[in-house]
């Protein structure tokens, strides 16, 4: 009975610290793709601004539909009601505020990280305790990362294309209904171009961390190997 709840114990405490290790390195990886996004929020916020502007613009039939023209138009005509739209736009605090708020999310990536290292730890031990050897622990906790890191680059590489497959989805398209598809698309667009840097910066990361746990792997690999061959020597003498 002892035996078959050892077994147990040692099942649940590996796959639970492999889990809390996985959970670790994707809120590595998403601290450093967070980062990345918000650095460039601004073109964002541009992109987003001019886009809406257009729109207003081919809404109200306005024939100079250039929006630098559009814009030089509003200097010599400002209380013209389409001039007064578009000065709300960029001037307008609550959209300013949601950027602001976007921004904040760099306040919480130290702690991320924090939390980060804390389930690496934590799920480190949990994997000792069902292994009781930490040559072997080290080992396998490393060619586990190795296959993580190139699986979460796979992964990474599939945002942009559900991002752009999200408009074609029923419920999407439901809650979007009443605006103009055309417009729809233009945003999608505007938030992949956006996010594009910052993918291929997180991808290049996962490469990069899941190449080093390869050759960390293959090292403790060849010192397990060497010990087994001096501890298979120490029991024939």
């Amino acid at each position: 009975m002892s035996e078959i709840f050892k077994k147990i114990f040692k099942f649940l405490s590996r796959n639970f610290g492999f889990f809390l290790i996985n959970s670790s390195v994707l809120l590595i990886l998403l601290s450093f793709f967070i980062n990345s996004s918000v650095s460039n929020i601004d073109s964002l916020k541009t992109d987003l601004q001019n886009t809406v502007k257009e729109q207003i613009l081919t809404e109200s039939n306005l024939e100079k539909t250039d929006l630098e023209q559009a814009n030089e138009y509003c200097k010599n005509n400002p209380q013209d009601s389409r001039c007064l739209t578009l000065k709300e736009i960029s001037e307008n605090p609550e959209f300013d505020q949601l950027f602001d708020s976007i921004r904040s999310a760099k306040n919480y990536i130290n702690t991320l990280i924090y939390v980060s290292l804390g389930l690496f730890l934590l799920g480190f031990l949990f994997v000792y305790l069902a292994i009781f050897n930490l040559l072997t622990t080290f080992y396998k906790v490393s060619v586990h990362l190795t296959i993580h890191n190139f699986l979460a680059a796979l992964y990474f590489n599939f945002i942009p294309a559900i991002l752009n497959k999200l408009p074609l989805t029923q419920k999407f398209q439901e809650l979007t209904k009443d605006v103009p598809q055309e417009f729809v698309q233009q945003l999608v667009n505007i938030i992949s171009n956006w996010i594009k840097t910052p993918l291929q910066e997180t991808i290049k990361l996962t490469i990069i961390l899941g190449t080093i746990f390869l050759i960390i792997s293959l090292i403790l690999y060849l010192i397990k190997k060497k010990a087994l061959k001096v501890e298979n020597k120490t029991k024939k003498s």
